[in-house]
Formats: structure tokens, sequence, C-alpha cells
């Protein structure tokens, strides 16, 4: 069966430098080009793993503007090295991520969610609390693309996630990569797409998820450049990965037939 093991939370979810190198060969190519300088793709980068990588694995959101954006998953991105913090650190640190327009009240929020990532208050210390926690999954995001439209960046992702899998017997450690799939009927709605060696470094992972990315759902990240800030105006799934797997399939049928009719003729 599947044994969950405990990522190090330190190491995969340090602040400003969670996981790997997300670029992509496509990105490469594209900077190459001279369409994106190798500074702006290395702030695009810095800035999509502080997005994309919470302290706790959270699925990115989907949200025309920031403010429609779910409460638990802004606040999962919240993070201090000191236990305490103020209402002032928390909202400052949130609109610097994501832009003076995010409306942050900390005092309503906590009351209007009891998920374990928002802040609690400690009456003793008339401060807040960010929660602390391990992870026993992470879910990434691959860099397949940057596009440059005027002032805006539009930056295609490729979701996946990444979990261990333990054969205790023959100790035999794998990973298991896999696509979320919203149509299980269970809390867990990963489905599991290919495994690799449990020695596989996170930017290898990244390597053969772009490999197979068709297989897996894509979003489209839109971020502003405001004075030289980055700041996520959008993020929404790209509609042509969702069927590329249908498509795919269809091409397949649409090939069988052919070969079909050539033998008969």
């Amino acid at each position: 069966g599947i044994v969950l093991v405990k990522f190090d939370n330190q190491k995969a979810f340090s602040h400003m430098e969670k996981l790997s190198d997300p670029g992509s060969s496509e990105l490469k190519q594209e900077n190459e080009q001279g369409s994106i300088s190798s500074e702006e793709k290395e702030k695009l980068e810095k800035y999509i793993n502080e997005i994309c990588y919470p302290n706790r694995p959270y699925k990115i959101d989907e949200f025309n503007e920031i403010n429609e954006a779910s409460k638990e998953w802004i606040y999962a991105h919240a993070f201090s090295t000191t236990p305490y913090v103020t209402e002032e650190y928390i909202v400052n640190y949130l609109q610097i991520l994501f832009g003076n327009s995010l409306i942050i009240d900390v005092k309503n929020d906590i009351t209007s969610s009891d998920d374990i990532v928002m802040p609690t208050y400690d009456e003793t210390m008339k401060k807040y609390v960010l929660p602390t926690y391990g992870v026993d999954n992470i879910t990434g995001y691959a860099i397949n693309r940057i596009e440059l439209n005027n002032n805006e960046y539009v930056v295609n992702v490729i979701e996946y996630n990444v979990m261990a899998d333990l054969y205790e017997s023959d100790n035999i450690h794998e990973l298991i990569i896999s696509k979320y799939d919203e149509t299980i009927e269970k809390t867990w709605k990963w489905k599991e797409v290919f495994r690799l060696n449990q020695d596989t470094t996170e930017e290898e992972i990244k390597s053969e998820v772009l490999k197979r990315k068709d297989e897996f759902q894509s979003y489209n990240i839109t971020i502003e450049n405001n004075n030289n800030n980055f700041i996520v105006n959008k993020i929404a799934k790209n509609e042509i990965n969702m069927n590329s797997e249908k498509t795919e399939n269809q091409k397949q049928v649409e090939e069988f037939e052919q070969d079909r009719k050539d033998i008969q003729e």
C-alpha cells in the first residue's frame, strides 16, 4: 500500500527559495530569441515560485482579480521567522506579494474560516500566530512558456503533484507523479500519471512533466509589471490543455479507422 512520507517542510517551502529552478527548454529558447531579458526571466521565476508554492501545499486558485481568490489560498502565503506577528505585518506581507488592491481584514477573515492555514490570535501576547505544519506531498508547477503582451506577462504553468510511495517489503522507493482530476469522487483527487525514482531531483521531475505536459492540467497566470514589481492579476485554466487527452484519443481512433480502410481497399 501507499505510505505517505513527510517532506522536509523547511527545505520544501523555505521563504523566497521554494523548490528548484522552474525553467524549461521552451522558456530558455524564447529567452534566447530576445523576447524576455535574463533579468525579467529570473524575476518572473522567483515570483512564480512565491505565488505557486505557499507555506501549505495548496493548489493555485483561479480568479479574474485578486480579491476573488479564496482567503485560505491568500493566507497560506503568510510567512514569518518569528512566532508572533502583528496584524499590520500580515497585511503588509500579503499586499507586497499580491498588490495594494488586495483587501485584507485579519480580524474578520479568521472568524469566517476555520482552515488550519489561517492565523490565530493570542490573547496573552496580543499578536497573531501563523500556523506551522509538515507536508506529505507537494503540488508543483513547471513553467512551460512565457508570453509578453505590452506590460503584461502570461506565464503558462503545468500543474502536478509529487508524493512518495514506499514498498517496505523490498525497500523500493518511488515518487508518484499525479494530475488533478476533479471527477474523482474522493477527498484525494490526484490521479497517477507516472512514477520516478525517489532520488529524482525537482528539476528532473519538472523536465519529465514538461515532456508529457499534454497529460496534465495547465494554467495561465497573468502578471503585471508595475514599476519593476510583479503583481498577479489573473489565474485561469488553459482550456486547450484540458481537452488534449481527448484530442489525442480521437487522433488514435481516426488513424485506426484510416488503417482499416486502407486494408479493405
